[in-house]
């Protein structure tokens, strides 16, 4: 048993190590992707080119604007590509830790405790990285819009220009994508939005539901699991316990989060992008295990007390 638990020891401590270099790259990735992403869309907003009288030229003005925003574009996709890497390398670490914590101890009392542990490490990495790194991605664009000027009618309601304004007949073209609205924010990056704009209401709501109570459930439930005194008290066995039910007010969060952006911007002949990002899924991920570890910290209490 002994050397089971030094093999626990010493991968759950590698885990903590992997995971925390993952997460400081996921953290400094999504920095630069959300910088890089806004110098993106900016760079080719509609201000820079319906809006922009030199745009409308034959050259010039909006491919430059284009060449510009590609660099920054390329410099989000490798953001991007690297965040999405390292929360692969965290998910599969996560996957092999529990794999690897069942295995040891199966059959074994201590089974629970072990694997609460396992868990709750995780939980705790998933809440990091679910509120700080943005959930998604909401974008209003055209792409090669096209505006025509036709002059046939306005030749016809003219009897003396009559078959000669429709040689400037012409149409102005606007290569790639051209955004009306652009969004990607954390959750904390909301919460210091909504307070911002003076929304202290629903910015307190989501501080409560996304961030207090789950930090205060995961210190309650590390107590409980290490200290016997913890466990039988009431108000921890009522955070732990009763808060549960208070899990689903995360998910709901996240559907207000999704709703805030997605009635933003609405209208009607522009193309609409929404893509979920690393920040939903482990927040997902964290309101899930965090489920799962209630139940497992309260078998491993029962087979404590039965011992």
């Amino acid at each position: 048993m002994k050397v089971r638990k030094s093999i626990f020891i010493v991968v759950v401590c590698t885990f903590i190590v992997g995971s925390f270099l993952s997460t400081f790259k996921i953290l400094s990735e999504s920095a630069e992707f959300e910088k890089n992403r806004k110098k993106y869309t900016e760079a080719v907003l509609f201000t820079e080119g319906l809006l922009s009288p030199l745009s409308w030229l034959p050259v010039g003005s909006w491919e430059e604007k284009l060449e510009r925003a590609e660099v920054f574009k390329k410099r989000s996709n490798h953001s991007h590509q690297v965040i999405v890497e390292n929360g692969w390398a965290l998910g599969l670490g996560a996957l092999l830790v529990v794999l690897i914590t069942v295995l040891l101890f199966y059959n074994q009392p201590i089974l629970w405790k072990n694997l609460s542990i396992s868990l709750l490490i995780i939980s705790v990495i998933a809440l990091i990285v679910g509120i700080s790194t943005p959930m998604m991605e909401l974008a209003a664009f055209n792409t090669d819009l096209t505006i025509p000027f036709n002059f046939s009618e306005a030749s016809e309601s003219i009897p003396a220009f009559e078959g000669m304004l429709e040689f400037l007949n012409f149409e102005v073209t606007f290569d790639g994508r051209m955004y009306y609205y652009y969004q990607s924010k954390s959750i904390l990056g909301l919460i210091r939005l909504l307070f911002d704009q003076g929304n202290y209401l629903v910015g307190l709501a989501i501080l409560i539901f996304s961030i207090i109570l789950p930090v205060t459930k995961l210190l309650c439930t590390f107590g409980q699991l290490f200290s016997p005194k913890l466990a039988r008290n009431k108000v921890v066995n009522f955070i732990t316990n009763y808060m549960g039910k208070w899990s689903m007010a995360d998910v709901f969060v996240v559907a207000l989060f999704l709703g805030y952006f997605s009635f933003s911007n609405m209208s009607v002949g522009i193309e609409t992008q929404t893509e979920a990002l690393i920040g939903l899924y482990c927040f997902g991920s964290y309101v899930l295990l965090s489920i799962l570890t209630t139940h497992f910290v309260y078998r491993s209490r029962i087979k404590r007390e039965s011992a």
